[in-house]
């Protein structure tokens, strides 16, 4: 299966009540077929922040996606603004 399908999947099982762990670990297979699918860092920084509530790994991968693709910079600022303002880091 393509890192895409396991990114769809993992948007879905998020969105369920038992399926942070599961979205989580889609998140990573995509990443590992694909180092530079810039989608899957800032959906797994999205999903660590929202349900995990790790934001300094959430920071982490949102940067990651930032550097990867920089269209998404803009996106990837505001989403790190919003997390900074609710935490010290």
């Amino acid at each position: 299966m393509s890192n895409g399908f396991y990114n769809n999947r993992g948007i879905l099982y998020a969105d369920q009540p038992d399926g942070v762990q599961r979205a989580l670990a889609d998140f990573n297979r995509a990443i590992a077929l694909d180092p530079e699918y810039v989608e899957s860092y800032f959906n797994r920084g999205l999903l660590k922040e929202a349900y995990l509530n790790d934001k300094a790994s959430a920071i982490a991968d949102i940067r990651q996606a930032a550097r990867i693709r920089r269209k998404l910079s803009t996106a990837c600022i505001t989403c790190l603004s919003s997390i900074k303002a609710e935490t010290n880091l």
